[in-house]
């Protein structure tokens, strides 16, 4: 489903990250092959939002990325779960 909704919203946005909890998708290979192929969608494997931020509107999220254990701040307009 998650893929689903990245590939609509690809339509409709300039850019769409597109957070994978663990090292691979587990959408149809159909669906991991359209996603691949939109330019302004980029996958993040083995990350979670471990913060939403933003007070009244979001402004980014903060992220840990598992397989480095780092975490960084991506700024974005939206955040759908």
């Amino acid at each position: 489903t998650a893929a689903e909704e990245a590939s609509y919203l690809s339509k409709l946005c300039r850019q769409v990250h597109l957070l994978v909890r663990g090292d691979h998708m587990r959408a149809s290979h159909i669906m991991q092959q359209r996603i691949s192929q939109r330019e302004n969608i980029i996958v993040h494997f083995q990350t979670q939002v471990q913060e939403i931020l933003g007070d009244e509107a979001v402004v980014g999220v903060s992220l840990v990325d598992k397989k480095k254990q780092i975490t960084y701040e991506l700024p974005v307009q939206g955040v759908f779960i």
